[in-house]
């Protein structure tokens, strides 16, 4: 019996770019999972809209990561009072 070949998957392209009606970046999961050259390129890319001038940009964008911060700091601080409230024999204080 002749053994089965198996094709090997193309990796996803890191980047794709459909810029038909407007422009959006997807990067791939493999590029995602690397933290160390995700967060260079956010800073890299902090570094080129702070010198071309662009603090309408920087702000709108530091804006949107602090929401995204928002949330999980609410969902920390929220899930450890219901903790609280569950632990057996301590007792809720009022406020």
């Amino acid at each position: 019996m002749a053994k089965k070949q198996t094709k090997h998957k193309k990796p996803d392209p890191l980047v794709c770019l459909d810029s038909a009606y407007s422009m959006e970046f997807k990067f791939s999961r493999r590029f995602q999972k690397d933290p160390e050259t995700l967060r260079r390129l956010a800073h890299r890319v902090v570094d080129l809209l702070a010198d071309a001038g662009h603090y309408d940009w920087l702000a709108d964008s530091v804006a949107g990561d602090l929401v995204c911060l928002a949330d999980d700091f609410v969902i920390k601080n929220v899930t450890d009072l219901i903790r609280e409230a569950r632990a057996p024999g301590k007792a809720v204080t009022r406020g």
